[in-house]
């Protein structure tokens, strides 16, 4: 019985890790403004810097949200939303439990939307937006979870 609780305690950790990636993201967003407190703008900051480390942040190619850019490019963001849209579905798709991989084209088939997009813009054939950006990132970030949950339950029930 305690064996079944390690992968759901697992899936709800990643589950609140990516709803806080979101929050921090909404937070670095909205207390960015000058009159935000200066509680307020050091956590911005600190979490402009966080996601510098996993993200461009070229602002030309982020969102704008109430008069700021958001600290992440279209693409990462479409991301995020992918793996929490994947989280929130996984459980009715898949036991939380299962610890067997999908075969590997689903990842590739997952991907395919952003890579595309990428290349047609990299080689100037067709100029993607923002909204292609994020659109094409959302099925990466939600077939990443389908390889991700397994690996956590692989490593929890050890």
């Amino acid at each position: 019985m305690v064996k079944n609780l390690a992968p759901k305690c697992s899936y709800f950790i990643l589950l609140s890790s990516v709803i806080g990636l979101f929050l921090l993201i909404f937070v670095a967003t909205c207390w960015t403004d000058s009159e935000a407190n200066s509680t307020g703008l050091l956590i911005a900051f600190a979490a402009r810097r966080f996601f510098s480390t996993l993200c461009h942040q070229i602002p030309s190619r982020s969102f704008c949200f109430f008069g700021e850019t958001v600290p992440v490019c279209a693409r990462c963001l479409g991301i995020y939303t992918g793996l929490l849209a994947g989280l929130v579905v996984y459980p009715f798709i898949c036991r939380i439990e299962k610890s067997d991989y999908p075969a590997r084209k689903y990842l590739v088939m997952a991907v395919t939307p952003t890579m595309i997009d990428f290349f047609l813009g990299f080689l100037h054939i067709v100029e993607n937006t923002h909204l292609s950006r994020l659109l094409t990132a959302i099925p990466a970030g939600g077939g990443v979870v389908f390889y991700l949950m397994p690996a956590v339950v692989c490593l929890t029930s050890e």
